[in-house]
Order: C-alpha cells, then structure tokens, then sequence
C-alpha cells in the first residue's frame, strides 16, 4: 500500500490523529495542509488551511456566502467556502511537494468543501500518478448511506490505498498506525 486514507464520522479526531501522528513523525519532511476548526465564544464559526509551512487562509465561515466584491461564494451546509482563499494555500502545499522532493503529502482533509476546487482535484491526481513517488496520508469523510463520486470514489478504489476508520474507541492507537505506516511506506520507497 501507497496510500492511507482516514475517515470516519465528523468530529470523530481525524484531524487530531493526523496532526499527533505528525509531531511524531517531526524528522520526515512533507508538504500539504491540515484544516482547524475556528471558534469564538465557544462556538464553531469555520474552518481555516494550514499549510504544513504555517501559512494560514480561511477555508470557510458561517454566513450567506457573500464575498469581496459582491461574488456569492459556494455553500455547504452552514458554510460559505472561499475557494480562492482555499487554493492559495493548499496548491502552493501541493507543489512544494514536487519542488522540496516530500515523498510524504498530508492533506486534511479531501472534503466537500475542498472538492469545489477543481484545480486541487487535479493537483491530488498528478500527485498520486506513480511516477510522482509520492505516499498520501489523508483524511476523506465517511462514505455514509449514499455513493460517493468524483475523486473520494476514485481514491477509495484505488488498489494501492490503504482506508483507516477513526472511532472513539481506536483513535489513540490509529496515531501509531499512521505513523507505523509512514515509516514503513517511506523505507520501502527508499530500497527501491
């Protein structure tokens, strides 16, 4: 396997597994994002992109999707997503992959409200072509009830893609599995 993926019900600790597994993992170099929750006053008002070079940009906000200049921005949920806010962080991430030679790209997470960036959909395929030599570690929502589509269909019937599900009852041990998984995808890749 290549690949993980991780899911699991939202606000199960995908993102935290992710964020310990990479403090302890603080040695291999990578390039991608994570996603954090905003708050204030205790309550949920969004998301922000961080790149994993710290560079910081509002995903999205709770509001009626008006943005600069009068643009409607695109809603899921509650939410009004700024994609150009999204892309200017996350598709630097994705190539500073290929400029830093990262083997290992993290990206939390491959949502609903990153999809609608269609330029980071094809930034996540070229860097999952094969001869990029790249392992991803991301994070991909539940498949639920209903088929999935698009790229989260294509992701989960990849061959080479290992999916890890998050629960209460296995969160502190999926942060071993993670890292257990790069260490031994990133060895394997440097013997051949």
């Amino acid at each position: 396997m290549n690949h993980l993926l991780i899911t699991g019900v939202p606000g199960v600790g995908k993102t935290t597994v992710v964020q310990k597994a990479l403090e302890q993992l603080s040695g291999v170099p990578a390039a991608g994002f994570v996603t954090e929750e905003v708050r204030k006053d205790g309550r949920r008002i969004g998301f922000d992109v961080i790149s994993l070079g710290g560079e910081r940009a509002p995903l999205a906000r709770v509001g009626g999707g008006g943005g600069g200049g009068g643009a409607r921005r695109p809603m899921v949920g509650q939410y009004a997503v700024d994609v150009a806010s999204f892309e200017r962080v996350a598709l630097p991430a994705l190539s500073a992959r290929a400029a830093g030679g990262h083997r290992l790209l993290v990206l939390d997470e491959i949502g609903k409200m990153e999809l609608l960036s269609s330029r980071f959909q094809s930034a996540v395929r070229a860097a999952l072509d094969p001869a990029a030599g790249v392992t991803l570690v991301a994070t991909i929502p539940v498949a639920g009830g209903r088929p999935q589509s698009g790229l989260l269909a294509q992701l989960r019937a990849r061959s080479d893609a290992r999916l890890l599900e998050v629960t209460r009852e296995n969160r502190a041990a999926a942060v071993g599995e993670v890292v257990r998984f790069v260490r031994d995808r990133l060895a394997r890749s440097s013997e051949s």
